[in-house]
């Protein structure tokens, strides 16, 4: 599912000032994680280092992402030399070690973060514990240097590759960035860790090939046969804003057993952002692949309680995996109808709010 939209990560600029130039400061930043101690991704897991590359940062000024302004950019031009720690960190500090860059005045629609170049796959590290029920009963698991396999023995803890396809995504500005001559605007990106990664069980969720959030991550080369560490993408929501954000979060269960968790974040105004859907890991869950794997591409006030919200397709643009006309952001056991990327009608989902 996740291949052919990670084509682009963009935030979007419309036509510039031809010859005048303004500067752009990116910061990278991590929301908070609630009510949890610790960094808890999910109800079992704790991470404690998630190192992801990011190569560049571009404004754009198209969803094309062909006419982009590079903002950041990873002098060390490798994987490992890019490796940025999302997780080691405090809450709101910015991992992106860089100044001001000068690119042309103009008004940006769109970011893109790339965290590999030609090569068209990239890989992160993962040290984390945990047990691969999300009910957290059985033993303390925990990812070990060299391999897939999840270790029970803390002595041999260490961090594990984890496998992606795909470069670069799209994201667009709730709101167009006016770059102005001689002017500094700083774009905050920001990203929640809330259920990224997950510990499973092939003996469980039999067939699943070792990418069991949908093409999120490759946790090896081939399919595991035991326990193992899967990590969904990074994705980021942008905004100007200079106060602190908040998030809220929600579990969506699809009648055929497809299970999401949905970030939806706001500014200090509180004014929407940006969002992502995420594929959860659950024990009961035994299929291979997941509608929740890209950001929230629409999320709109119906006036009446409910939202109009859809996440990304296949493309840039048109139906998401996931669409829906009826959504509330609070816990509702009502079953309410969704379709899909085609249009049709896919089944009916459950909401729970979480923290």
């Amino acid at each position: 599912m996740r291949k052919a939209f990670c084509t682009g990560i963009f935030f979007a600029l419309c036509l510039t000032a031809c010859g005048k130039k303004g500067k752009v400061s990116p910061e990278l930043l991590r929301v908070g994680s609630g009510s949890r101690s610790g960094v808890g991704v999910s109800s079992n897991l704790t991470i404690n280092s998630l190192k992801v590359p990011i190569r560049s940062v571009s404004l754009n000024s198209s969803a094309s992402g062909g006419d982009g302004s590079q903002i950041y950019n990873c002098s060390a031009g490798s994987n490992d030399g890019c490796l940025v720690d999302l997780a080691s960190a405090g809450e709101l500090q910015n991992l992106l070690s860089s100044s001001a860059t000068e690119v042309s005045a103009g008004t940006y629609t769109h970011v893109q973060i790339s965290t590999c170049e030609q090569e068209g796959k990239y890989t992160a590290l993962i040290n984390a514990s945990g047990t691969s029920d999300p009910g957290g009963s059985g033993s303390t698991l925990y990812t070990q240097s060299g391999s897939g396999e999840l270790t029970t023995t803390s002595a041999s803890a260490g961090e594990a590759v984890v496998y992606f396809t795909g470069c670069s995504r799209l994201y667009p500005l709730p709101s167009p960035v006016t770059v102005t001559e001689g002017g500094t605007v700083t774009v905050k990106l920001y990203f929640d860790i809330r259920d990224i990664a997950f510990f499973g069980d092939a003996t469980v969720t039999a067939g699943n090939e070792a990418w069991f959030s949908g093409g999120s991550s490759y946790v090896y080369p081939t399919s595991p046969t035991g326990t193992y560490v899967g990590v969904n993408y990074l994705d980021v929501a942008g905004t100007v804003d200079a106060g602190t954000p908040t998030v809220s979060r929600f579990r969506v269960t699809t009648n055929s057993g497809d299970i999401g968790t949905f970030g939806l974040l706001y500014t200090s105004t509180g004014d929407y952002f940006g969002g992502f859907t995420r594929s959860y890991y659950s024990s009961a869950t035994t299929s291979g692949h997941n509608r929740f794997v890209t950001p929230i591409q629409t999320f709109t006030d119906n006036g009446d309680g409910t939202f109009t919200v859809a996440n990304y397709g296949s493309s840039a643009t048109g139906p998401g995996y996931f669409n829906a006309t009826n959504f509330v952001k609070s816990t509702s056991a009502t079953a309410k109808d969704f379709t899909d990327n085609t249009g049709a009608s896919a089944g009916t989902y459950t909401i729970e709010a979480i923290d």
